[in-house]
């Protein structure tokens, strides 16, 4: 039986930053493990990647555009490419998954906007 340490249930120190002003909780730290997705995946949205503001929190999202502006080499695109970073606004990283698809996701769909929508006819 192996004495190596598992990756999966080791739980960061709190203070864990992984850029000056963004703290990784520890649900952040699980789903990172669990999704495979690594801190310079992490840091490349958060310094490169556009923020959308939505319900009090902010989702820093790497897409295809980010990163060729950030001057990610093709070959690393997969692993970034998709990456979302949900900080809350005290700079805590709550949650970090990987979705390319955009449009659905990070779209408000009208909570807590009550205007009347106009229909097509």
């Amino acid at each position: 039986m192996s004495s190596a340490p598992n990756f999966h249930s080791y739980v960061p120190p709190c203070h864990l930053e992984l850029l000056p002003g963004f703290r990784l909780s520890v649900h952040a730290w699980q789903r990172m493990c669990a999704r495979g997705i690594s801190p310079d995946a992490i840091r490349a949205a958060l310094e490169f990647g556009r923020i959308v503001h939505i319900r009090g929190a902010d989702y820093h999202v790497l897409g295809r555009r980010e990163c060729t502006r950030a001057g990610i080499a093709p070959r690393d695109l997969g692993r970034f490419e998709g990456t979302h970073v949900l900080v809350a606004p005290d700079g805590t990283i709550t949650t970090v998954y990987r979705n390319r698809d955009f449009g659905r996701n990070l779209r408000n769909d009208g909570i807590g906007d009550r205007r009347p929508r106009l229909r097509a006819a």
